[in-house]
């Protein structure tokens, strides 16, 4: 998820990657339903829709602010929407691991991003 955001972050503007990512709440309601049966009540889907209509307005996807179309290219858009879909599918993970504490799982994926994904990157 870190990697593809700092991917996303070689090819459009910092603001506009990071209101792309924190689509992830909306991501992971949507699987979590989908995937581990979550009961998402008709509020969800409202702050579903002024959450992506917000990111569009915020990431000018809609070309209104700068009145082009395209001007930021695929790659970015593309990558930090991976970034926030990976944020949401380990979100919906821990949430099958019973008997974990979130922090436990925090910590590992911590040690293991700075120990082994770090160097290589």
């Amino acid at each position: 998820a870190i990697g593809t955001l700092w991917a996303a972050l070689r090819f459009m503007p910092v603001g506009e990657a990071t209101a792309i990512v924190y689509l992830h709440p909306v991501f992971c309601g949507i699987m979590a339903q989908r995937f581990l049966g979550e009961d998402v009540k008709c509020i969800f889907w409202v702050q579903a829709v002024l959450s992506c209509v917000g990111v569009g307005l915020v990431a000018d996807v809609y070309g209104l602010v700068t009145n082009s179309s395209g001007a930021l290219g695929f790659q970015g858009p593309a990558l930090a929407i991976t970034s926030s879909m990976c944020f949401a599918t380990g979100n919906c993970l821990v949430r099958l691991i019973k008997g974990t504490h979130p922090l436990e799982v925090q910590v590992f994926t911590d040690t293991l991003i700075g120990v082994i994904v770090m160097p290589v990157l």
